[in-house]
């Protein structure tokens, strides 16, 4: 379904972390996590492509802890509230009030929450949306751009280009 466009969830080490890999994680939580629970609006809802607004976290702490064999990749995001900046589209569908329909999330909405279950982080309450490009003379590369510079993840499907690989996003093969 997915051959010529991927999902990717865009991190700040690396630009980018894949889906399936993230899958792969096993969590220590049985119980639903907060990220399931928690508010169905966005928390952020600052504009367009203003340097101003940054809401990446720094968690080099978390990547100097791995590999000093300090905890295991699978609680690399354990505890941590990740600021997710999700495009409003079929993926991820949004209500006319602007909250997440709790019945159908959508595929994004059901693979986030399948990944903070699992990695044990929460992301429901400190998410932002976009539409569009948002503006006059901005493309779909400024918005990726734009996206991983400012949150933590950026989760929507986007098209591979020699434009977008040159700015380091990279695109994970496959899906299912």
């Amino acid at each position: 379904m997915f051959r010529s466009h991927t999902t990717t969830l865009l991190l700040d080490s690396g630009r980018f972390l894949a889906i399936p890999f993230l899958l792969l994680l096993g969590g220590k939580n049985d119980s639903l996590p907060l990220a399931v629970q928690a508010q169905e609006a966005p928390s952020f809802t600052t504009p367009m492509y203003d340097p101003i607004f940054m809401y990446r976290q720094n968690v080099c702490n978390r990547h100097k802890a791995f590999h000093a064999g300090e905890i295991e990749f699978r609680d690399a995001l354990q505890d941590l509230e990740l600021r997710v900046l999700l495009g409003v589209s079929s993926l991820f569908p949004l209500r006319e009030d602007d909250t997440i329909d709790p019945q159908h999330p959508g595929l994004l909405g059901v693979l986030m929450d399948e990944l903070a279950l699992r990695a044990g982080f929460t992301w429901r309450n400190s998410f932002a949306v976009y539409r569009d490009t948002g503006g006059v003379n901005k493309t779909w590369t400024d918005t990726l751009e734009w996206g991983v510079d400012s949150y933590d993840v950026m989760v929507d499907w986007w098209n591979k280009s020699i434009e977008r690989l040159q700015k380091g996003i990279g695109f994970p093969e496959g899906f299912y």
